[in-house]
């Protein structure tokens, strides 16, 4: 029997079922506390995450057409594998950099348009190479949190992958201005190159790579907390994955904790009680940019989404927010045009 997309999301963070995640012991660091997640096994789908494929030079992400376009790049997957680009990961160079708007699969030798939203205001030319290049540096973790909410309601209302770009600027410039970063082009970057000593120390402390469970099992994600708060979580169907990507989205809480004073003091009753509660959540699912399906939750105080493929949840990514995740913005929703259309000079969207 074929398990709905939605069904299999849900069935992740329900308490009971047999996918769900087994909350492990946490670590902690200053304010940051890092809850490891075990699933019973790795998952099958099997793909590169994009620095690796860059390495090996099977991948390009450039501007989408010569006079290029902010919410656009465009993604050449030139191998034989597969590549994963992850929600939140900043992509820099070309005329501005950008991070993803959504996680996004990319079929092996492929062209596909991926939604981006800009991290860098003040700059649109080009510096050095035109192909973008990976950053540990991704969107603040609860500047994402926003931004999914942005994006889910997008999605449920125009069927658009876009963020609300004016309120990522506006993030981005008042932390700048709170940390006195002097970044001639406003780029979220020149933050995080200013803090890297600091975020240095939240890698040595919190190397998600050792804990295990008795049977030798390693974490597929983590749930972060910031004193006696859930923050969010990010989890991925196999445990390479979380390994690879974990500077990048570690460094994305650790600057958030950063400006909090005091010790971690969550416990794992209140983060199975954060994955309990999403678990009650409305999920709609999406044509996405590349394979499979963009599963996104819809329920008050909280926001995400989830990338299935194959039967599996290849990035599952949580937050708790303080607005309705797009709650208000229902409506028909018109199937997205595929992206590999749209790399090709097709509509967008099919109504």
């Amino acid at each position: 029997m074929k398990i709905l997309e939605e069904e299999l999301v849900r069935n992740h963070v329900k308490y009971g079922s047999e996918e769900c995640y087994e909350v492990g012991k946490p670590l902690s660091y200053g304010s940051l506390a890092v809850f490891p997640l075990f699933a019973r096994k790795d998952g099958n789908v099997e793909y590169l995450v994009y620095s690796e494929a860059l390495e090996r030079d099977l991948v390009t992400v450039v501007e989408f057409g010569e006079s290029g376009s902010v919410p656009e790049l465009l993604v050449s997957n030139k191998g034989d594998e597969r590549v994963l680009i992850v929600d939140g990961e900043q992509l820099v160079g070309a005329k501005q950099n950008r991070v993803l708007n959504t996680t996004v699969l990319v079929e092996a030798n492929t062209d596909i348009v991926i939604p981006v939203s800009c991290v860098e205001q003040g700059r649109w030319r080009y510096e050095r190479e035109k192909t973008m290049k990976p950053s540990t540096a991704h969107l603040y973790a609860m500047a994402r949190a926003k931004k999914s909410c942005d994006v889910t309601a997008n999605l449920t209302s125009r069927a658009s992958f876009c963020s609300n770009q004016h309120a990522i600027w506006h993030e981005i410039s008042e932390r700048l201005g709170r940390d006195r970063v002097n970044s001639p082009t406003m780029a979220m970057e020149d933050h995080y190159e200013l803090r890297k000593r600091d975020l240095s120390t939240y890698l040595e402390a919190l190397d998600i790579a050792n804990p295990q469970t008795e049977d030798g099992r390693a974490p597929v994600g983590a749930v972060f907390a910031i004193g006696e708060s859930v923050i969010g979580m990010d989890a991925f169907n196999r445990s390479d994955a979380l390994r690879k990507l974990w500077s990048g989205l570690l460094n994305s809480y650790a600057l958030e904790s950063l400006y909090i004073s005091g010790e971690a003091t969550t416990d794992r009753r209140a983060v199975r009680g954060f994955l309990r509660a999403a678990s009650s959540a409305e999920m709609r699912a999406f044509d996405s940019p590349g394979i499979g399906k963009d599963v996104r939750i819809i329920r008050r105080g909280f926001s995400g989404g989830c990338l299935v493929a194959e039967g599996e949840a290849i990035h599952f990514y949580l937050f708790k927010v303080a607005s309705d995740g797009g709650r208000n913005h229902y409506g028909r929703s018109p199937r997205i045009a595929s992206f590999r259309d749209r790399a090709r000079g097709r509509r967008y969207f099919e109504l």
